[in-house]
């Protein structure tokens, strides 16, 4: 495997860091479903967001760990925004 220009390095760390934010967004999602989780509603402005934020300000923007703390600041925004709580699915329209 290599990467468009032919850097077979480049292609593979890509496709492990691919891997990493797969497997990150996966503990996500499991770890908001369980039972822990119940009744722990996210806040605007509360220490969890502002930590997303400070981990993934501290990443390469241009990588994948980037895009994946981006979309978990994200997703924790919306469910502060929408009340839900980390357990509960955000209704999407």
């Amino acid at each position: 495997m290599t990467d468009s220009a032919g850097n077979p390095l480049a292609a593979a760390q890509r496709k492990a860091a691919n891997r990493m934010a797969a497997e990150w967004r996966k503990a996500w999602r499991e770890e908001v479903s369980t039972d822990s989780a119940d009744g722990f509603r996210p806040m605007r402005g509360d220490e969890v967001e502002a930590w997303i934020k400070r981990r993934r300000d501290e990443m390469p923007r241009t990588g994948d760990e980037w895009a994946t703390l981006d979309w978990m600041l994200d997703e924790y925004r919306e469910r502060a925004d929408t009340g839900t709580p980390l357990s509960g699915e955000v209704g999407r329209g």
